[in-house]
């Protein structure tokens, strides 16, 4: 039992680390889609700047790029908040694992004569520290193997409302 326990543990850390990679590639595609924008709009005032007559067409195609790389930012911004409320969720599976594997530990340990003054939260200074230390993701589809593997847990983007 603690044996599945500590697997159950180490895979919500491979899906908080997927969610944490997730998390950073859409915020990297936001920043790079509000940077296009940014691009187009002072390539557009450029060439206003230079001859609004002469190049009053490609100012035109500069102002149309620059709103669709703001319309595309924000879409890339409002999957990124469900990515971080994935990447939340993960993390309270994680905490809650990593909690059952701890409390598991401390029944052995009493169990088989061990102490039985179990330290609490405040003797630790309140905050409970990770079992496991978190790495970076491996693959950004392992995301997708958390609904498989915690059926509560449901990223956003395989929800039917996207």
């Amino acid at each position: 039992q603690l044996r599945e326990q500590e697997q159950a543990v180490q895979s919500a850390a491979q899906g908080v680390e997927t969610c944490e990679g997730v998390v950073a590639e859409q915020r990297d595609l936001s920043a790079m889609l509000r940077g296009d924008g940014e691009r187009h709009r002072a390539e557009a005032a450029r060439l206003e700047a230079e001859n609004p007559f002469k190049h009053k067409k490609r100012i035109k195609q500069m102002s149309v790029h620059a709103r669709e790389a703001d319309r595309k930012a924000l879409e890339a911004e409002a999957e990124l908040k469900g990515y971080e409320e994935a990447r939340d969720q993960a993390e309270g599976v994680l905490r809650a694992a990593q909690q059952r594997l701890e409390d598991m530990a401390w029944g052995f340990r009493e169990l088989f004569g061990g102490s039985s003054s179990r330290p609490s939260t405040s003797q630790k200074g309140g905050v409970r520290a990770p079992l496991l230390p978190l790495r970076p993701p491996s693959s950004p589809f392992a995301l997708l193997s958390l609904s498989a593997q915690f059926p509560f847990f449901s990223p956003p983007f395989l929800s039917p409302s996207f």
